[in-house]
């Protein structure tokens, strides 16, 4: 364990949470069935929550197909989802105040049932209605259960475990996206709604039954009493690892975001692969990759920072930087072995930066201000990736259709490869300023 963290659990805290803490890093193990199970139940729900994000993605050919909009209208629906970063902030206040357990089975519930309800979209406007709400309903999942996750388990385990949840997204494409695609191909999209949202409101239930609500830390000091949102802001804008990490998240969002709108479209248009082909081959090879990415950083770091934390922030720079260049060869390249080759490499650096960078976002706050770091990061990537992923590409589609026709959509993606570059190039400046902000949030 670094001197940081060592710090940062000492400080500040009751004779009882210490005794608890020194109890877990004395040797008690992190990894017991209750925390596993905690851990197992809340990814999946994550990759619930990220399935039914991007099943609009999936079967975008054929709602374009149905409703006959352009591009920048298909861009614009497909960025409704932002407002689940946008309501992230205040729910996850919510959540450091009352149970984030009943925070997420709610959340989930509600999404799941607007996801289902997206089906019955009569214009492409009321789509976009249900995807408002779904969103409203996806702000209660990833903030209150990484928060959740930061109180079953230790710092030493937390980039790790972190990671874990994060391959959700991988998961999501290598178990659903078969199965949805078969359906978008043979029953059509809105069946797709359909089948995507009804799991999350039977899972919403077991959640709710099997989970208790885990001890916040923090509160075990009776003195220490919960952060004010205008507070816990005013804390995280005084952390320049905090800011850049912000910064580069947004800037990755847009590579994320604009990727997975268009994925599917991109693949139907130049590569000529069916959406059934798309979901049953191409995503759950790209998400087993991702995964792969996600646990080797997370692993990678965990080893790394034991010497220098810095890596916390280090890796994550490099994976993005690596992306750049393999993403370009994917859209560009002719040959199958060629553009096959590239695309699992830039899998592979895809999302490896998530683990450690919410990792980074998590020390870099006090306890009581987690939940809302990770929702305001989660702003930040949504905001700006959404904007500028989905849209703008969407926009360019249609601006260089004339001249390039279904070869558009190649060079709009240059877009997020120069991001994933300046976000490579953000993380590498957090890394210098990640450990004194560390200590800064221990010093309470």
């Amino acid at each position: 364990m670094s001197q940081a963290d060592e710090q940062a659990e000492a400080v500040g805290e009751a004779v009882a949470a210490g005794a608890a803490l020194a109890g877990r890093e004395g040797g008690v193990s992190d990894w017991t069935a209750r925390s596993v199970y905690i851990l197992i139940i809340l990814t999946l729900i994550s990759t619930l929550n990220y399935f039914d994000r991007s099943v609009l993605s999936l079967v975008l050919p054929l709602i374009k197909a149905e409703f006959q909009v352009s591009d920048t209208t298909l861009g614009a629906v497909s960025s409704l989802i932002l407002f689940y970063a946008v309501f992230g902030v205040p729910i996850a206040w919510l959540a450091e105040r009352w149970s984030r357990r009943n925070v997420v089975a709610i959340g989930l519930a509600f999404w799941s049932l607007m996801t289902a309800m997206t089906g019955l979209a009569a214009t492409i406007w009321q789509l976009g209605v249900f995807r408002f709400f779904m969103g409203v309903g996806e702000g209660g999942g990833l903030a209150p259960s990484q928060s959740m996750l930061s109180d079953v388990f230790s710092r030493k385990a937390r980039p790790l475990v972190l990671a874990v949840i994060t391959t959700a997204s991988s998961i999501s494409l290598i178990l659903f996206s078969p199965i949805a695609g078969w359906i978008a191909q043979h029953h059509g999209w809105r069946a797709t709604f359909v089948a995507a949202g009804v799991p999350g409101m039977v899972l919403a239930l077991v959640f709710f039954l099997t989970v208790k609500e885990p001890a916040r830390r923090a509160a075990e000091n009776p003195g220490r009493r919960t952060a004010p949102l205008h507070e816990t802001l005013a804390f995280l804008l005084g952390s320049r690892a905090f800011l850049l990490c912000w910064l580069g998240t947004a800037l990755m969002g847009v590579y994320l975001y604009g990727v997975g709108a268009w994925g599917t479209m991109f693949l139907t248009r130049v590569r000529h692969f069916s959406i059934e082909e798309v979901g049953a081959f191409i995503q759950p090879l790209r998400g087993a990759v991702a995964a792969a990415g996600i646990l080797l950083g997370g692993w990678l770091t965990t080893r790394l920072e034991g010497r220098d934390e810095r890596w916390r922030c280090a890796l994550p720079g490099i994976a993005c930087l690596a992306l750049a260049p393999c993403e370009f060869v994917y859209v560009f390249a002719g040959p199958m072995p060629l553009w096959i080759g590239a695309m699992i490499a830039a899998s592979l650096f895809s999302i490896m930066h998530q683990g450690p960078i919410y990792a980074a976002y998590v020390s870099v706050a006090k306890p009581r201000m987690r939940a809302v770091a990770v929702s305001v990061a989660l702003l930040g990537a949504t905001v700006v990736g959404q904007f500028g992923g989905p849209i703008l590409i969407g926009r360019l589609n249609d601006l260089l259709s004339a001249r390039y026709g279904d070869l558009a959509i190649r060079y709009s993606m240059l877009v997020v490869m120069g991001c994933s570059v300046l976000a490579g190039l953000c993380f590498l400046a957090a890394s210098a300023f990640v450990v004194q902000d560390t200590r800064r949030a221990a010093a309470d």
